[in-house]
């Protein structure tokens, strides 16, 4: 098992939009993830799951990878977790 740490920089935290390309993203490795926060954990085969840990901007996740590409998925994980997805207000 591989684990790591990320923080949600995105603007309005991790809601619908960055929830589904964090869902889709595990999708593509064979690794079993997992984040955990605040003393909750969600499984990122289930978008419903992530959504209601309700993590705002900056908050810190810690991801758990469990399988043949856990480190690469793990890394992955982080790169969206910390990706921008709001444009700013004009």
């Amino acid at each position: 098992m591989y684990t790591t740490n990320a923080i949600v920089n995105n603007i309005h935290g991790i809601h619908c939009r960055p929830s589904s390309a964090i869902v889709k993203g595990a999708k593509s490795f064979e690794a079993s993830i997992t984040v955990e926060a605040n003393g909750e954990s969600a499984s990122l085969n289930n978008i419903l799951e992530l959504i209601s840990l309700g993590l705002p901007q900056g908050a810190t996740v810690s991801i758990s990878a469990d399988g043949p590409d856990e480190e690469a998925a793990a890394q992955k994980i982080v790169e969206l977790f910390e990706e921008i997805y709001d444009y700013p207000d004009k």
